[in-house]
Parts: C-alpha cells; sequence; structure tokens
C-alpha cells in the first residue's frame, strides 16, 4: 500500500505538471504542432494514461519554456493522434469580376452609283447600281442615324467630250443622288453634302497606274498626258489621237475608253460613321459588383455644316463674238496686205448645245488710185447652225443653212473691162467643226466649209480712162439703150471656207432642280 500510494502521488505531480502546458498550448506563441479542431483536441484526451506514457517513452525531454513545459508532438500521419479522423484546410476563393469595355472608333463606307454615257437620270438596272442601293439601304438601318457621323456625295462625269458640259453633267448628277437620298433618307438631310466634281481625271490615273494588261511604256505614256500642265482641250485631243498602240490592248485610247470610262461616270457616296466594340475581361476581385469602363478612343464632334446642301447651277454660253482668219490674211498682188475685214456674232439659241444662229459682216473697203486697185465689199450674212452633239456647249461636229446679200466694187487691172461694180445674193449649206482652246472653253477654233449658190448682177467699167482719168461703163451701144446691171453672174458650188477664232462673251446661269 505504500508503495501504490507513492505511485499514486507521482503520478499525481506529473499531472499536475502537465496540465498547465497542454492548456497552454491553444496560444499559437507556446504551442507549434499543425492546427486542429475541436473534436480532434477532445480525442486527444480520450487516450488513457499507459498509451500515453508508452509513447512519451519514445520523445526527448520536456523543454521549458515561460515556466511551463510543453511537449512538440510530430507525426507523419494523423491516425495515430485521431484515429479515422482527418483534418481539413478550409480555402475560401470569391467570385471572378468581369470588366466591360465599350470602345468607339470611327468607321468610313464607300458606294459608287453609275451613270450611263451622257445621262445624269438614275437608271438602278445600270451595271450593279440595283445591289449596291440595296447594300446601302441594309447598312444605314444597320447604322442607325444616331451613329452616322458625315454622309458626302460626291459626282465625276468621264472626261471625253467638252469640257463645260461634262461640268454641267457633273452638276446634273449631284442633283440627282441628293433627290434620291433625301426622298428616300429625310432624316439623314442634316449631315448630308452634295457637290460636283467635274471630271474624273484623278480616278482614270489611278486605273491605268494599277492595270495590268498594259505595257509600263504605255502606262508612263497615259500618265504623262493625264499629269501634263497644258489646257483641258489640247489634253482631250492628245489623249484621242497620240497615245497610240499597245501590243497587249491595241489602240490605248480605245482600250481606256471601252474599259474604264463606264466606271468613272459616278457619284460617289462616302459615310463616316462611330462603331462600337465590346469585350469583356475578367480581373482580380476588388468589388464583389462588376465595374462597367466606358471607354471612347476618338472623340469627334458630330458634323454640323452651315448649309444644308447648297444649291448647284448649270452655266452654258449665250453669245459669242468671232472672226475669220483666214478672211483677215488676204493679200494682193498691188494692194499688198489688204484683209477682207470680217466680224461675226453667233447667238445660242437652246441650253442643249444644239442650236443656234449667227450673223456675218464683212466690210473691206481698200483702194489704190493711183494704180487703179479695188476691193470693195459689203457683206452681210445670216446662218442657222445644227450642233450634231447634244450638251456640246455649242462644240464639235455642226450642219448649217445660210443667206446673204453683198454690194461690191472689184478692180485689180486698169485694162478695159477689168473692173465690175454690182450686187448679189447666195443661199447654201456648210460644215464646221468647232474645237475648244482652253479649259473653260470659251476660246474656241472653227473650221469650215460653205457650198450653194451666187447670183450677182454687174456692169463693167474702164478703170483709168488715159485722157481724163475717170471711171467709165464697159458700153459701146447706143447710150438709150444702156440698162444698168446688164451683166450676169451664176456659180454653183464652193462658197467659202474659213478657220476662225471664237469667244464666248456672255453666259446664262440656271439652278439645277
Amino acid at each position: 500500500m505504500r508503495l501504490k500510494g507513492i505511485i499514486a502521488l507521482i503520478h499525481l505531480a506529473m499531472l499536475v505538471t502537465i496540465w498547465p502546458g497542454v492548456s497552454a498550448a491553444g496560444s499559437p506563441a507556446d504551442y507549434e504542432a499543425v492546427s486542429y479542431n475541436d473534436a480532434a483536441k477532445a480525442a486527444a484526451f480520450e487516450f488513457d494514461s499507459n498509451a500515453l506514457s508508452q509513447q512519451m517513452s519514445a520523445y526527448p525531454a520536456p523543454q521549458e519554456q515561460n515556466g511551463l513545459a510543453f511537449i512538440a508532438i510530430e507525426s507523419s500521419s494523423s491516425d495515430g493522434l485521431y484515429g479515422n479522423e482527418t483534418a481539413e484546410t478550409v480555402s475560401t476563393h470569391s467570385e471572378p469580376v468581369f470588366d466591360t469595355i465599350r470602345t468607339k472608333t470611327i468607321d468610313t463606307l464607300y458606294f459608287e452609283i453609275k451613270f450611263r454615257f451622257d445621262k445624269y437620270d438614275l437608271d438602278i438596272d445600270y451595271m450593279d447600281n440595283r445591289n449596291i442601293l440595296q447594300q446601302l439601304d441594309s447598312i444605314l438601318n444597320a447604322i442607325g442615324v444616331e451613329n452616322i457621323i458625315k454622309l458626302e456625295i460626291i459626282s465625276r462625269s468621264s472626261p471625253e467630250g467638252v469640257y463645260e458640259h461634262n461640268i454641267w453633267l457633273s452638276e446634273k448628277r449631284s442633283a440627282t443622288i441628293n433627290k434620291f437620298m433625301q426622298d428616300n433618307y429625310p432624316h439623314l438631310t442634316n449631315i448630308m453634302v452634295v457637290y460636283p466634281d467635274g471630271e474624273s481625271w484623278q480616278t482614270l490615273r489611278d486605273y491605268v497606274e494599277t492595270d495590268s494588261r498594259l505595257n509600263a511604256q504605255s502606262i508612263e505614256k497615259v500618265i504623262q498626258v493625264i499629269d501634263s500642265d497644258i489646257n483641258i482641250g489640247t489634253k482631250k485631243w492628245r489623249m484621242e489621237n497620240i497615245l497610240g498602240k499597245d501590243e497587249n490592248v491595241g489602240d490605248i485610247y480605245r482600250y481606256l475608253y471601252m474599259t474604264y470610262y463606264p466606271k468613272i461616270r459616278f457619284s460617289g457616296m462616302t459615310i463616316d460613321h462611330y462603331t462600337e466594340t465590346v469585350e469583356i475581361t475578367e480581373r482580380i476581385p476588388v468589388e464583389t459588383t462588376p465595374t462597367i469602363i466606358d471607354t471612347v478612343v476618338t472623340v469627334v464632334e458630330p458634323y454640323k455644316p452651315d448649309t444644308v446642301v447648297s444649291p448647284t447651277f448649270r452655266r452654258f454660253p449665250k453669245m459669242a463674238i468671232k472672226t475669220n482668219m483666214l478672211y483677215n490674211a488676204t493679200f494682193t498682188p498691188k494692194l499688198g496686205y489688204a484683209p477682207i475685214l470680217n466680224v461675226e456674232l453667233e447667238y445660242y439659241l437652246a441650253e442643249d448645245g444644239r442650236w443656234s444662229l449667227l450673223g456675218e459682216y464683212e466690210f473691206p473697203w481698200w483702194s489704190k488710185e493711183s494704180e487703179h486697185q479695188y476691193l470693195q465689199i459689203l457683206n452681210l450674212q445670216l446662218e442657222a447652225r445644227y450642233y450634231l452633239k447634244k450638251h456640246s456647249q455649242f462644240t464639235r461636229h455642226y450642219l448649217s443653212a445660210y443667206s446673204g446679200a453683198n454690194l461690191f466694187d472689184l478692180c485689180f487691172d486698169d485694162k478695159e473691162g477689168s473692173g465690175v461694180q454690182g450686187e448679189g445674193v447666195h443661199a447654201g449649206l456648210g460644215y464646221g467643226y468647232v474645237l475648244p482652246l482652253n479649259k473653260k472653253g470659251n476660246w474656241k477654233l472653227e473650221l469650215f466649209l460653205k457650198g450653194g449658190f451666187y447670183i450677182a448682177y454687174y456692169d463693167k467699167y474702164d478703170a483709168g480712162e488715159p485722157f481724163t482719168g475717170k471711171y467709165y461703163y464697159h458700153w459701146f451701144g447706143n447710150i438709150s439703150d444702156f440698162k444698168p446691171r446688164s451683166w450676169r453672174f451664176r456659180w454653183l458650188g464652193p462658197t467659202g471656207a474659213g478657220v476662225t477664232i471664237s469667244y464666248d462673251l456672255f453666259y446664262r446661269k440656271k439652278q439645277n432642280k
């Protein structure tokens, strides 16, 4: 019994010593073994004393810390301590957070509406017009009017023909597309700008520069003509006449005319609009709710023109003054330079460039009495012209009909009966060609021929009777039988020719509808 009492006291002492150290193990500073939950702690204190004694004999002696002793328990397996219980580590993960990034950029769309040769009406069945207009309608509806910044329409014509007419043609095409857009998309009126741009020289140049059929020498030749700093009439003449042939396509101008000229008779439509892209990206969560970030890459104020659509006008000549340079170059052996002075006024009747009326007045009045030389004519002529090409601005081929009357006194020799004096009438038909000399087309060169009949009644006279110096009718019969203008002259054939320089004096201006 004494032995048993001693052993019991030893156990009691050990228990008193160990218990504070075990209780202190809840503090992280005093206990460095792996953490476990309350259930594991309860399991640990259910071991019997024998098992605990056996385990303690296998570990080092207790260490002193803050006056208390603790035991560092290491285990490669939790089964020895906790039986079938397993410790759990709880990891907390927050929900992913996404950013919505909206980006606005400015995009540009381009459409072309083609026109037939010398036409300005909208033909939806010509080339690809129907498909283009359908695409335009779909895209405008998809974009939305609130996203359209600017709508610009530029109309051009191909460069063949008269420059002034081509300007008018581009104006008419602009007016056509302007009306179409206003009729079908009136909500775009405030952001729409429409204007003509004349002839498509630059567009033609771009096509030629990238042509795969023409050889390099031919391309260079065409570009040299297009880029040349000369008047527009000369440039067009060179395009038609000096380009020559290419080994691949034959006649170069004909190839350009058939291949590219139909493509450059157009109205081009440029649409600037906003495009929004949305990108959703995951980021490290900072907030519990997603954040929407609106980012505008390009900030552009909407285009607000001062005027919605400026009116367009067509301009065509009203009257021209001209002179026949061939007549002005008249020369005679004894008179020397004796020009048949002349002036013409041509009044343009219609804006389509076809009908005109012309009045011609010739008034040379030259004399050299010492040598009995006279070139004196007063001639008045009226002429109606019809230009073969519509809207040609009164250029290129024309046909004419004329009539006139004149007075004349002609003498170039002092022989008997060498002088003639009388009156005549004439009428006939003519053909001519008018070529513009400058870009505006107000200076022109004209070549013409006329043919018809001429009838004159006249008297012959002797110039310089040797005794008195007077002039006498060449008559040797009875004076009572003398009748003035008893001589006649009839002619059927060529009646005139000329090389005329003209200048347009006045212009009409009319607003396009």
